[in-house]
């Protein structure tokens, strides 16, 4: 990217670097012996992606290279910062804060052939301003800065009809965008400005609410209703993304706001089916109406797990609902992970894996399993 230096270590590609100084770790902030026991377990592998970060390359090909890059980079930013706040470990913070300046609070301009315009690269904006919210002042502002322009630029192109421009080519249909509506609920709770969540809130249902299937509460990248009718599979990661989403927009949403009910309604539906369709050794399947006994899919797995846990913490679902599924599913993530800090069992199959014909590649599931591993250590029930 023009005008802005790459920090030493700093990977166009797997978009992180390692942090250069390692700072002082102070106790957690959560300091119970589970969550003592958990972070341990969960810094192997934080460690793990910080030391490798520079010689990480993306593998993904074809038409999904940019938005499987996108959500490696988003989630692998927001779970290191979320796992460096739970942990009291300041180097994860400074990974992510040395990566943001070094794209300038921005995206990738080339990384793996995508262009920084591109819709699906917009996740990685949710991670910077997780970034913001984790600061005050002029420096919240420049980590804030650039997605607010670029939001800005959304909103300045949209028609006196209020139409959103991005649905008539279908690219707000892409599976990274099943986050994108957090990004626009968190701009509007960091600013005051409405505008933005109201936005979002249009284009998730009107790009998203025809992919729902109301008799599975599941979503499908095709129209909900026929491809439940048609017995068409679906995704675990794309759903796994989509309830991910749905966690972060309600905690960035106000209760007040009637917006929200629409989405804890979705959360609620959507634990009901994740919950019946988990395996019995605590992870799920790359695809949720056709289980098979193949490998798990990590990704998803370590997607639903947050949820569920983030659900818990926040008394969205209670404890007979959702304890036993959140701690089984911990379990099989912690069994996959080795003494490396390696998860073994991580796949790379693209954004709407289907069983058989995977792909291990270990660094995918890093941030999700961060992400987890935050709320899993926050346990509040």
């Amino acid at each position: 990217m023009t005008g802005i230096a790459a920090a030493p270590g700093w990977s166009a590609t797997t978009g992180l670097t390692h942090a250069t100084e390692a700072t002082a770790i102070p106790q957690s902030s959560t300091d119970t012996p589970w969550s003592r026991d958990v972070i341990i377990q969960a810094r192997r592998i934080a460690d793990w992606r910080l030391e490798n970060s520079a010689r990480l390359k993306d593998e993904a090909a074809g038409s999904t290279a940019c938005e499987l890059t996108a959500l490696i980079n988003a989630t692998t930013y927001l779970g290191l910062a979320d796992f460096g706040t739970v942990s009291g470990d300041a180097r994860f913070g400074d990974a992510v804060q040395v990566g943001g300046r070094a794209l300038g609070w921005a995206t990738s301009d080339g990384a793996g052939g995508c262009q920084q315009s591109a819709n699906q690269y917009d996740v990685i904006r949710l991670a910077w301003l997780s970034a913001a919210a984790r600061v005050d002042g002029s420096e919240r502002q420049e980590r804030l800065q650039p997605t607010l322009d670029r939001l800005n630029q959304t909103l300045a192109t949209l028609d006196v009809t209020g139409a959103v421009p991005c649905l008539e080519r279908s690219s707000c249909r892409n599976d990274t965008d099943l986050l994108s509506i957090a990004l626009w609920a968190e701009a509007s709770r960091l600013t005051g400005d409405p505008r933005y969540l109201a936005h979002g809130d249009d284009r998730y249902r009107t790009a998203f609410e025809p992919l729902y299937d109301t008799k599975t509460f599941l979503f499908h990248d095709q129209v909900g209703a026929e491809a439940s009718a048609a017995g068409a599979e679906a995704s675990a990661l794309y759903n796994g993304l989509a309830y991910a989403g749905l966690a972060r927009t309600i905690q960035a949403i106000p209760a007040d706001n009637p917006a929200r009910l629409y989405y804890v309604a979705l959360y609620r539906e959507m634990s009901r089916t994740i919950l019946a369709r988990q395996r019995d050794d605590g992870h799920w399947s790359a695809g949720l109406r056709h289980q098979d006994d193949g490998p798990p899919d990590m990704m998803a797995s370590a997607l639903f797990v947050y949820g569920l846990a983030w659900g818990l913490n926040t008394q969205m679902l209670s404890f007979n609902e959702g304890e036993t599924a959140a701690l089984s599913g911990w379990a099989a993530l912690t069994r996959s992970l080795r003494a490396d800090g390696v998860l073994t069992e991580a796949n790379d199959t693209g954004l709407n894996p289907r069983p058989g014909g995977r792909n291990p590649s270990p660094r995918d599931a890093v941030g999700v399993y961060l992400m987890a591993t935050a709320q899993i250590a926050e346990r509040k029930w």
